[in-house]
């Protein structure tokens, strides 16, 4: 007996777009999470050139070569130990973002850079957003300093 195409075809399309919706609810209560195996590979500060005061403080965890966690501050000591914070990049609330903070500690600027989805991409986007965020707080620490002196 011939299959009637038609009827197939719509209850693959309706199943396809459960399946969709499916995925779609189990995106919005995800949460990235560095792996529990990850290592802390980096915890120090390094000094922005010969700045006074001025440097960025990196926390990385890694995992199976990648970057799968990061945090890079950019501080500035104004009194021996007490740092304000001037702009910030790290991996939380399944984003790469950035921070841009005012003198008096408040988010002046935030700007996503990736989503982490769960689709299986994550560490590959964690690892590959490092690089960019790395960069831009050494190449661009004087502007994330003006902006803050604002």
């Amino acid at each position: 007996m011939p299959r009637n195409f038609g009827r197939d075809a719509q209850r693959d399309s309706r199943r396809e777009t459960r399946e969709a919706l499916k995925t779609a609810i189990e995106d919005v209560d995800w949460v990235y999470k560095r792996p529990v195996n990850a290592e802390l590979e980096m915890d120090c500060a390094l000094t922005l050139g010969d700045a006074p005061g001025q440097s960025v403080y990196i926390v990385q965890w890694g995992y199976k070569g990648k970057v799968v966690d990061f945090a890079l501050t950019h501080r500035s000591e104004e009194t021996v130990g007490k740092y304000d914070h001037i702009a910030r990049y790290d991996c939380c609330h399944s984003e790469v973002h950035k921070h841009q903070y005012t003198q008096e500690g408040e988010d002046q600027n935030r700007t996503v850079i990736a989503e982490i989805r769960s689709d299986g991409t994550a560490w590959d986007t964690v690892n590959e957003s490092y690089e960019f965020c790395y960069d831009d707080m050494f190449d661009h620490w004087q502007e994330h300093l003006r902006r803050w002196s604002e």
